[in-house]
């Protein structure tokens, strides 16, 4: 269900909509309470995708490590969601330590568009493939 097909059902316009569902005070309360209501109702979820493509942003940062069983990393991983709280989702990739491997995962994090990337590099020697994010 999107906004524009709950505004059809509620006779309210999309913006209103989307308004209500931020808590904006230009929105009624009244309305609001109607949108709400609905939305719940209807099990209506804000698609992130299509927010994120608007607001030119994925949403998503990377943490690429060489060796993810590590105790290190475990609390790290865990520091670094904390840190991120709900404002991004991590994605974490193990390298194992082999620059092949590693560049391929690069390759297709730069395919999703992350917003950003915390790396382990397999190879402090040669971190030119970093560079093409």
């Amino acid at each position: 269900m999107t906004i524009h097909e709950l505004a059809k059902e509620l006779n309210v316009s999309a913006a209103t909509v989307s308004l209500a569902l931020k808590g904006d005070s230009r929105v009624a309360e009244a309305t609001r309470q109607r949108v709400l209501e609905y939305a719940d109702k209807r099990v209506y979820r804000a698609n992130e995708q299509a927010r994120n493509l608007r607001l030119g942003r994925s949403g998503l940062v990377a943490l690429m490590v060489g060796n993810i069983a590590s105790d290190f990393w475990s609390g790290a991983v865990k520091a670094i969601e904390d840190v991120l709280g709900e404002s991004y989702s991590v994605i974490v990739c193990n390298s194992d330590g082999n620059l092949e491997k590693e560049k391929k995962l690069l390759d297709n994090l730069a395919a999703r568009s992350i917003d950003g990337l915390i790396v382990q590099p397999a190879d402090n020697n040669q971190l030119s493939h970093l560079a093409a994010l």
